[in-house]
């Protein structure tokens, strides 16, 4: 099984800690709910232990079944990302639905209303 070099942990953890940089930024801005935040905050964190701590990561490298560390860190952010898409489209089925219903109430109190013309 291959180990990651030094450049490529050294690389993996900037990255890490730019996103969690970026994360906190937007949450400070008000331009990310502190309800998603802590999602992104544990992926980095995650990220950083593995490649950091070799041990965890060569667990994970069998566990999986892969040869190389940089595929499983690949394997680990597309299910990650597939796991957030999941959940914006509940996030986006629930706010839709309750659009819809809102809708369809403002057309019936706009029906109950007599016109005041």
């Amino acid at each position: 099984m291959t180990m990651m070099s030094p450049r490529q942990t050294a690389f993996t953890v900037v990255l890490a800690l730019a996103v969690f940089v970026l994360v906190v930024e937007l949450v400070r801005r008000r331009r990310l709910r502190e309800e998603y935040s802590w999602l992104w905050v544990l992926a980095t964190a995650l990220t950083v232990v593995l490649v950091s701590w070799t041990p965890a990561l060569e667990a994970v490298i069998s566990l999986s079944g892969a040869s190389k560390a940089t595929t499983v860190i690949f394997m680990l952010a597309i299910a990650f990302l597939a796991v957030v898409c999941v959940h914006l489209c509940v996030k986006l089925t629930e706010v839709s639905s309750k659009t819809q219903k809102m809708a369809q109430k403002m057309a019936i109190m706009g029906k109950r209303e007599p016109e005041t013309r």
